[in-house]
């Protein structure tokens, strides 16, 4: 359980990793080109990675689909989240007006 929060929080995080991995990728590995859209998914695997090696470290089992399933949550959870409230306030707004 431990480390499916830890893949939320990787999940979670990587929107915000992403410009240090585009300025690492870009500075260094000219010949690895990606397109804009990659790089989140570069900075995501990473930090995924970063969670299987913390649970190497530790001693805890990190089950492949607990920590992708995890890191995928925490990624479009909260876009997921906003767009049903979104969805849901519409919809109650409707209501009212009737």
């Amino acid at each position: 359980m431990f480390i499916f929060v830890l893949s939320l929080v990787a999940g979670f995080l990587a929107p915000y990793v992403e410009p240090s991995v585009r300025n690492l990728v870009v500075g260094r590995l000219e010949a690895l080109a990606l397109k804009d859209e990659e790089y989140l998914i570069v900075a995501l695997a990473v930090l995924l990675l970063a969670v299987v090696i913390l649970s190497f470290m530790s001693g805890l089992r990190a089950p492949a689909f607990s920590v992708i399933l995890g890191g995928v949550i925490g990624l479009f959870g909260v876009r997921v989240f906003k767009a049903l409230k979104k969805m849901a306030d519409v919809h109650f707004e409707k209501d009212r007006e009737d």
